[in-house]
């Protein structure tokens, strides 16, 4: 990543998803070995069913720089780590084709020990408030959900900062909120993210059963 960092151009690329750093590592084997090396892998096959992921075949380098207005403030204001209730989002969202994954997975490559460090924010069992809210919102092609800054949002009271050394991961539901956090440290928060879909999504978003069932594509959860 680094090194791509120091070459001319070419290693930023912003669209309506955002930025996006360094395009062309992310299909690497030092990047997807991350994942397929790596006991991430197997925990995702216990969640989705062995065999059933369809290849992955690039990560998303998400990198979060510092913020100088944040180290000039002396940090925000909530040093707590606590997160706004309604500043969150879902992926996929207003583009026809939510839900576009199946799960989520992040892999830290930095430390982010303290809240305000660029951290992974997220609000658990959120999935399962939305799943019932989601289905009109679809159909309709809103993208409330995935607008951080819309406040005609569910309020969710419990958003908590991921406090992650190098080599942890977090495995998420699709439907889950959650938040990149702003960088108040002094150094660049470095992540990847990999988008896991089951081998059946298609068809299952065909039949509308990811909007029916929470872990129809859940196999590991469902033997439970």
């Amino acid at each position: 990543i680094n090194a791509a960092l120091c070459k001319p151009g070419g290693n930023v690329e912003v669209d309506d998803d955002g930025t996006r750093y360094c395009p062309g590592v992310g299909g690497s084997d030092a990047i997807l070995n991350l994942l397929k090396h790596s006991k991430v892998w197997t925990l995702a096959q216990r969640l989705l069913g062995k065999g059933n992921i369809s290849d992955v075949q690039r990560g998303q380098i998400a990198l979060r720089p510092p913020n100088p207005a944040l180290i000039a403030a002396g940090g925000p204001e909530n040093k707590d780590g606590s997160l706004s209730p309604t500043q969150w989002h879902i992926d996929g969202m207003g583009k026809n084709e939510h839900p576009p994954f199946s799960l989520l997975v992040g892999v830290t490559l930095s430390d982010a020990l303290q809240p305000n460090c660029g951290n992974f924010g997220v609000f658990p069992n959120s999935h399962k408030k939305l799943l019932p809210l989601l289905k009109e919102k679809v159909e309709s092609g809103s993208s409330w959900y995935s607008n951080e800054n819309s406040t005609e949002k569910p309020a969710f009271h419990n958003g908590v900062q991921v406090l992650a050394e190098a080599g942890d991961a977090v495995l998420v539901h699709n439907l889950t909120a959650h938040r990149a956090v702003p960088n108040a440290s002094h150094a660049i928060r470095y992540q990847v993210y990999f988008r896991l879909k089951h081998k059946d999504h298609a068809r299952n978003i065909e039949n509308g059963s990811l909007l029916d069932d929470l872990f129809v594509e859940f196999e590991g959860l469902s033997k439970d």
